[in-house]
Protein backbone atom coordinates (compact mmCIF):
# COMPACT_ATOMS: atom_id res chain seq x y z
CA UNK A 1 0.00 0.00 0.00
CA UNK A 2 1.36 3.42 -0.93
CA UNK A 3 0.46 5.22 2.34
CA UNK A 4 2.91 3.05 4.27
CA UNK A 5 5.62 4.07 1.82
CA UNK A 6 4.79 7.73 2.28
CA UNK A 7 4.66 7.41 6.05
CA UNK A 8 8.19 6.04 6.10
CA UNK A 9 9.52 8.76 3.81
CA UNK A 10 7.64 11.83 5.04
CA UNK A 11 10.22 12.60 7.72
CA UNK A 12 12.98 12.77 5.10
CA UNK A 13 11.19 15.59 3.22
CA UNK A 14 10.54 13.75 0.00
CA UNK A 15 8.27 15.51 -2.46
CA UNK A 16 5.40 13.36 -3.73
CA UNK A 17 3.92 14.07 -7.14
CA UNK A 18 0.97 12.25 -8.72
CA UNK A 19 1.67 12.69 -12.45
CA UNK A 20 3.93 15.66 -11.71
CA UNK A 21 1.42 17.69 -9.65
CA UNK A 22 3.23 18.67 -6.45
CA UNK A 23 1.71 17.64 -3.10
CA UNK A 24 2.75 20.39 -0.72
CA UNK A 25 1.93 18.90 2.70
CA UNK A 26 3.03 15.61 4.23
CA UNK A 27 -0.52 14.66 5.30
CA UNK A 28 -1.68 15.18 1.70
CA UNK A 29 0.29 12.10 0.68
CA UNK A 30 -1.89 9.67 2.66
CA UNK A 31 -4.10 8.43 -0.16
CA UNK A 32 -4.10 5.18 -2.09
CA UNK A 33 -3.66 5.12 -5.85
CA UNK A 34 -5.09 2.50 -8.19
CA UNK A 35 -4.24 2.04 -11.88
CA UNK A 36 -0.59 3.05 -11.43
CA UNK A 37 1.78 2.52 -14.36
CA UNK A 38 5.05 3.12 -12.51
CA UNK A 39 6.67 4.96 -9.61
CA UNK A 40 9.83 7.03 -10.11
CA UNK A 41 12.08 7.72 -7.11
CA UNK A 42 14.93 10.23 -7.28
CA UNK A 43 17.11 10.60 -4.23
CA UNK A 44 18.03 14.04 -2.95
CA UNK A 45 18.89 16.65 -2.31
CA UNK A 46 16.80 18.17 -5.10
CA UNK A 47 16.64 21.95 -5.12
CA UNK A 48 15.66 22.81 -8.69
CA UNK A 49 13.85 19.90 -10.34
CA UNK A 50 10.37 20.97 -9.18
CA UNK A 51 11.28 24.45 -8.03
CA UNK A 52 11.18 23.37 -4.39
CA UNK A 53 13.89 22.20 -2.03
CA UNK A 54 13.66 18.52 -1.05
CA UNK A 55 16.44 17.16 1.13
CA UNK A 56 15.35 13.54 0.76
CA UNK A 57 14.44 13.55 -2.95
CA UNK A 58 11.26 13.12 -4.97
CA UNK A 59 8.65 10.44 -5.72
CA UNK A 60 6.63 10.69 -8.91
CA UNK A 61 3.57 8.42 -9.23
CA UNK A 62 2.56 7.99 -12.86
CA UNK A 63 -0.94 6.83 -13.78
CA UNK A 64 -1.58 4.43 -16.63
CA UNK A 65 -2.82 6.49 -19.57
CA UNK A 66 -6.18 5.46 -21.02
CA UNK A 67 -6.09 4.06 -24.55
CA UNK A 68 -8.28 2.56 -27.25
CA UNK A 69 -8.31 -0.90 -25.67
CA UNK A 70 -11.10 -1.46 -23.17
CA UNK A 71 -9.66 -2.72 -19.87
CA UNK A 72 -10.94 -3.27 -16.37
CA UNK A 73 -9.96 -4.92 -13.11
CA UNK A 74 -11.59 -5.38 -9.71
CA UNK A 75 -10.04 -6.89 -6.59
CA UNK A 76 -12.13 -7.55 -3.46
CA UNK A 77 -10.66 -8.71 -0.15
CA UNK A 78 -12.15 -9.64 3.20
CA UNK A 79 -10.61 -10.76 6.47
CA UNK A 80 -10.45 -10.59 10.22
CA UNK A 81 -11.69 -7.53 12.14
CA UNK A 82 -14.42 -7.14 9.50
CA UNK A 83 -11.84 -6.17 6.90
CA UNK A 84 -13.27 -5.10 3.55
CA UNK A 85 -11.05 -3.81 0.78
CA UNK A 86 -11.80 -3.03 -2.86
CA UNK A 87 -9.60 -1.72 -5.65
CA UNK A 88 -10.50 -1.44 -9.30
CA UNK A 89 -10.36 0.52 -12.52
CA UNK A 90 -11.97 0.71 -15.95
CA UNK A 91 -10.46 2.29 -19.04
CA UNK A 92 -11.39 2.56 -22.69
CA UNK A 93 -12.23 4.71 -25.71
CA UNK A 94 -14.93 7.36 -26.02
CA UNK A 95 -14.04 8.17 -29.62
CA UNK A 96 -11.39 5.69 -30.81
CA UNK A 97 -8.15 7.40 -31.69
CA UNK A 98 -9.36 10.77 -30.37
CA UNK A 99 -10.70 10.54 -26.81
CA UNK A 100 -10.25 7.96 -24.05
CA UNK A 101 -11.16 7.77 -20.36
CA UNK A 102 -10.26 5.89 -17.19
CA UNK A 103 -11.84 5.74 -13.73
CA UNK A 104 -10.23 4.05 -10.73
CA UNK A 105 -11.27 3.70 -7.11
CA UNK A 106 -10.24 2.15 -3.83
CA UNK A 107 -11.73 1.61 -0.37
CA UNK A 108 -10.55 -0.06 2.82
CA UNK A 109 -12.14 -0.44 6.24
CA UNK A 110 -11.63 -2.65 9.27
CA UNK A 111 -12.42 -2.61 12.98
CA UNK A 112 -9.90 -1.63 15.62
CA UNK A 113 -6.87 -3.85 16.13
CA UNK A 114 -6.43 -2.67 19.75
CA UNK A 115 -9.23 -3.07 22.33
CA UNK A 116 -10.09 0.03 24.36
CA UNK A 117 -11.21 -1.15 27.81
CA UNK A 118 -12.65 2.24 28.83
CA UNK A 119 -16.43 1.64 28.95
CA UNK A 120 -18.38 3.22 26.11
CA UNK A 121 -15.36 4.32 24.07
CA UNK A 122 -14.36 2.83 20.68
CA UNK A 123 -11.35 0.64 19.91
CA UNK A 124 -8.35 2.10 18.10
CA UNK A 125 -6.35 1.09 15.06
CA UNK A 126 -9.23 1.24 12.59
CA UNK A 127 -9.24 1.90 8.86
CA UNK A 128 -11.92 3.73 6.91
CA UNK A 129 -10.59 5.39 3.77
CA UNK A 130 -11.48 5.57 0.10
CA UNK A 131 -11.00 7.57 -3.04
CA UNK A 132 -11.69 7.88 -6.75
CA UNK A 133 -9.60 9.13 -9.66
CA UNK A 134 -10.63 9.93 -13.25
CA UNK A 135 -8.73 10.78 -16.43
CA UNK A 136 -9.84 12.15 -19.81
CA UNK A 137 -7.29 11.94 -22.62
CA UNK A 138 -7.91 13.85 -25.86
CA UNK A 139 -5.77 13.69 -29.02
CA UNK A 140 -7.02 16.56 -31.23
CA UNK A 141 -4.05 16.23 -33.61
CA UNK A 142 -1.33 13.67 -34.20
CA UNK A 143 1.22 15.70 -32.23
CA UNK A 144 -0.92 17.14 -29.39
CA UNK A 145 -2.13 15.30 -26.28
CA UNK A 146 -4.35 16.79 -23.57
CA UNK A 147 -5.02 14.92 -20.31
CA UNK A 148 -7.43 16.13 -17.60
CA UNK A 149 -7.19 14.44 -14.20
CA UNK A 150 -9.49 14.62 -11.17
CA UNK A 151 -9.06 12.88 -7.82
CA UNK A 152 -10.83 12.80 -4.46
CA UNK A 153 -9.97 10.91 -1.27
CA UNK A 154 -11.48 10.93 2.21
CA UNK A 155 -10.72 9.11 5.45
CA UNK A 156 -12.02 8.88 9.02
CA UNK A 157 -9.87 6.62 11.17
CA UNK A 158 -8.92 6.06 14.82
CA UNK A 159 -5.17 5.87 15.08
CA UNK A 160 -3.17 3.36 17.08
CA UNK A 161 -1.10 6.16 18.63
CA UNK A 162 -0.05 7.10 22.18
CA UNK A 163 -2.19 4.28 23.51
CA UNK A 164 0.00 1.62 25.18
CA UNK A 165 0.82 1.72 28.89
CA UNK A 166 4.42 0.96 29.83
CA UNK A 167 4.53 2.19 33.46
CA UNK A 168 1.94 2.59 36.26
CA UNK A 169 0.22 5.87 37.03
CA UNK A 170 -1.64 6.76 40.26
CA UNK A 171 -4.34 8.52 38.20
CA UNK A 172 -5.09 5.72 35.73
CA UNK A 173 -6.37 2.48 37.33
CA UNK A 174 -7.57 0.96 34.03
CA UNK A 175 -4.25 1.60 32.30
CA UNK A 176 -2.40 0.10 35.26
CA UNK A 177 -4.29 -3.15 34.74
CA UNK A 178 -2.95 -3.66 31.18
CA UNK A 179 0.68 -2.57 31.46
CA UNK A 180 2.69 -4.17 28.65
CA UNK A 181 -0.36 -5.60 26.85
CA UNK A 182 -0.19 -4.33 23.28
CA UNK A 183 -3.57 -5.82 22.42
CA UNK A 184 -5.39 -3.47 24.80
CA UNK A 185 -5.47 0.22 25.63
CA UNK A 186 -7.29 2.52 28.05
CA UNK A 187 -7.68 5.98 26.55
CA UNK A 188 -10.50 8.25 27.69
CA UNK A 189 -10.53 10.34 24.49
CA UNK A 190 -11.70 8.84 21.17
CA UNK A 191 -8.65 9.06 18.88
CA UNK A 192 -9.47 10.25 15.38
CA UNK A 193 -7.89 11.37 12.15
CA UNK A 194 -10.11 12.92 9.48
CA UNK A 195 -8.65 13.71 6.06
CA UNK A 196 -10.07 15.12 2.84
CA UNK A 197 -7.90 15.47 -0.27
CA UNK A 198 -8.79 16.46 -3.81
CA UNK A 199 -7.25 17.99 -6.90
CA UNK A 200 -7.54 18.75 -10.59
CA UNK A 201 -4.73 18.87 -13.14
CA UNK A 202 -4.47 19.65 -16.83
CA UNK A 203 -1.52 18.37 -18.87
CA UNK A 204 -0.64 19.26 -22.47
CA UNK A 205 2.08 17.51 -24.48
CA UNK A 206 3.07 19.01 -27.83
CA UNK A 207 5.58 17.21 -30.03
CA UNK A 208 7.22 19.76 -32.33
CA UNK A 209 9.57 17.30 -34.02
CA UNK A 210 11.56 14.15 -33.24
CA UNK A 211 13.94 16.10 -30.99
CA UNK A 212 11.77 18.77 -29.31
CA UNK A 213 8.62 18.40 -27.22
CA UNK A 214 6.83 20.85 -24.95
CA UNK A 215 4.90 19.98 -21.77
CA UNK A 216 2.47 22.19 -19.84
CA UNK A 217 1.13 21.11 -16.43
CA UNK A 218 -1.35 23.20 -14.43
CA UNK A 219 -2.81 21.89 -11.18
CA UNK A 220 -4.85 22.90 -8.14
CA UNK A 221 -4.93 20.85 -4.95
CA UNK A 222 -6.77 21.25 -1.67
CA UNK A 223 -6.34 19.09 1.42
CA UNK A 224 -7.37 19.19 5.07
CA UNK A 225 -7.03 17.07 8.16
CA UNK A 226 -8.20 17.10 11.77
CA UNK A 227 -6.22 15.00 14.24
CA UNK A 228 -7.30 14.31 17.84
CA UNK A 229 -5.01 12.41 20.22
CA UNK A 230 -5.09 11.37 23.87
CA UNK A 231 -1.45 12.30 24.44
CA UNK A 232 -1.26 11.10 28.04
CA UNK A 233 -2.14 7.64 26.68
CA UNK A 234 -4.22 6.60 29.71
CA UNK A 235 -7.74 6.74 31.11
CA UNK A 236 -6.75 9.77 33.23
CA UNK A 237 -8.15 13.10 31.93
CA UNK A 238 -4.72 14.73 31.80
CA UNK A 239 -3.79 15.77 28.26
CA UNK A 240 -5.51 15.90 24.90
CA UNK A 241 -3.92 17.24 21.72
CA UNK A 242 -5.59 18.42 18.55
CA UNK A 243 -4.02 19.49 15.28
CA UNK A 244 -5.86 20.70 12.20
CA UNK A 245 -4.69 22.16 8.93
CA UNK A 246 -5.98 23.14 5.50
CA UNK A 247 -3.72 23.53 2.48
CA UNK A 248 -4.47 25.03 -0.92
Amino acid sequence: MLPSLFAALAATTFLADPDGAYIARAFGQFADFADVERIEVLRGPQGTLYGRNAIGGTINILSRKPGDDFKGNLVLSAGDYNLLQAQGYVSGPIVPGTAQFSVSGNYIRHDGYVDNIVPGLPDVGTANQGGVRAQLRVLPTTNLEAITRLDYSEGNERLDYYDHTLAPSPLAPLSNSIIGDYRKTAVDTPLSNRTKLWGIAQEFNLELNDAIALKSLTAYRRSSYDLLLDTDGTDAPVQVSRQAETSR
